[in-house]
């Protein structure tokens, strides 16, 4: 969709995008089929959108085959995306979807929840769908890591993820240990997942343009967690680590899990690792020695 289309049907239907919402509409095509292409899905997979804004992706989406359950907060928006992927009647109130969220069912191939995609019912979802699953989604900037960290952390069975996000979700999802982008999210994503960035997106590509850069993705889902320590125990751990980061090891576990620093020590020397270290210079495996050592210590409930 051209940028004079994008800005007449947000005219027509009174509709302003809004900073809150971290809406930035994209209508190239060009770079639509690049997006569609990279998640590389057959026709009739399910795939999972969030924030389809102006139905441009969800279209493109759709013209290869797939089954989209596009995934919207902005109840201003419904008007323009009747528009685009109709025509279907704008007056008729949603339908009562999945887990009694409402939603609109455009045929058998397009249903637009009407829900906040950090917290969809992914139980109620996977009951719908066996899947795998995919994810492809222009993902609101503000959104981005609380989805993210919903979307991993739940039930929901998937094999590829291709999103367009902020250049600095991108960095902090790929960082490495030692890197000052390096943090909790970045473990949390590589827990779940291998990260591969794909391309840039200029900033003139969307409507409205954002003041930061944008790049496209790719997620892949690992056959195994890189550590055996049991999740939610080595996720606390990380959570706390990295909770006041400017501390040292010893001191920021102590204060994110509540416990005294001379037991955390003798975890910490335990596992073989230096308490003055800081959160963003250990591992992933580092971080399961920790929380294995701490359990083993009764310290913490693995």
């Amino acid at each position: 969709m051209k940028r004079s289309a994008m800005l007449d049907l947000l005219r027509r239907h009174g509709v302003r995008p809004g900073r809150r919402l971290g809406q930035h509409f994209l209508g190239d095509r060009r770079l639509l089929e690049r997006i569609v292409a990279a998640l590389d899905a057959p026709a009739g997979a399910a795939v999972l959108e969030v924030g389809p804004g102006l139905g441009t992706l969800t279209r493109a989406l759709l013209d290869r085959g797939a089954r989209v359950m596009a995934v919207e907060i902005d109840r201003a928006l419904r008007a323009p995306l009747l528009e685009v992927l109709g025509p279907y009647p704008v007056g008729a109130a949603p339908a009562i979807g999945p887990a009694g969220l409402a939603a609109d069912v455009l045929g058998p191939r397009l249903t637009l929840l009407w829900a906040d995609a950090v917290r969809l019912p992914w139980g109620a979802l996977a009951g719908l769908e066996a899947g795998p699953w995919r994810l492809c989604s222009n993902l609101p900037y503000y959104v981005t890591g609380p989805f993210l960290a919903s979307f991993l952390l739940g039930p929901l069975p998937w094999s590829d993820a291709v999103l367009l996000v902020q250049a600095e979700a991108a960095q902090r999802m790929g960082a490495l240990p030692g890197t000052k982008a390096y943090g909790a999210f970045s473990c949390l994503v590589q827990y779940h997942a291998g990260v591969e960035v794909l391309f840039r997106v200029p900033r003139g590509a969307f409507v409205p343009p954002p003041d930061v850069d944008s790049v496209v993705v790719r997620l892949r889902p690992r056959a195994r967690p890189p550590v055996a320590t049991v999740r939610d125990h080595w996720l606390r751990v990380v959570r706390a680590a990295f909770g006041q980061r400017r501390k040292t090891l010893r001191n920021a576990l102590a204060a994110g899990l509540g416990l005294e620093a001379t037991g955390i020590e003798l975890a910490l020397q335990s596992a073989g690792i230096d308490g003055a270290r800081r959160a963003e210079t250990l591992s992933l495996e580092d971080f399961g020695r920790v929380a294995d050592a701490l359990a083993q210590a009764g310290r913490v409930e693995p």
